[in-house]
């Protein structure tokens, strides 16, 4: 999942085509079933886009972050920490095993986790 840079094309994710763009995301996210891995650049750096009411529905729907809370996902100039870039698993599905943010010397990280499934879930048969 990557948000586009609607901004470039001259659309804001607020109104118009990129708020029905951004909608559309959302519903998608509502709609996913379970259990479920979403990775993605939820950058919000280069765009108009703020991703609450995405935020909003990976909480309703009880999704975790697996990355490690601390560590930026992209290099940065400023000191801040960036954390553009999510794993993200159904939690209760799912255990966080091993979780590990790899510089690398592109524009972003290599994000990798290692999840295993909790013993006690139904199969969704």
């Amino acid at each position: 999942m990557q948000f586009l840079p609607l901004g470039f094309w001259g659309y804001r994710y607020d109104e118009g085509i990129g708020k029905e763009y951004a909608m559309k995301i959302d519903r998608t996210i509502k709609d996913i079933g379970q259990p479920t891995v979403i990775c993605g650049d939820f950058s919000g750096e280069f765009t108009d886009f703020r991703p609450s009411l995405t935020m909003d529905s990976l909480n309703e729907r009880a999704f975790i972050d697996c990355l490690p809370q601390d560590t930026r996902t992209c290099p940065t100039t400023d000191g801040l920490i960036h954390r553009n870039d999510h794993i993200y698993c159904t939690k209760g599905y799912f255990k966080v095993v091993k979780a590990a943010v790899l510089e690398t010397p592109t524009d972003h990280y290599l994000c990798v986790v290692t999840l295993e499934t909790i013993d006690d879930i139904q199969p969704l048969i």
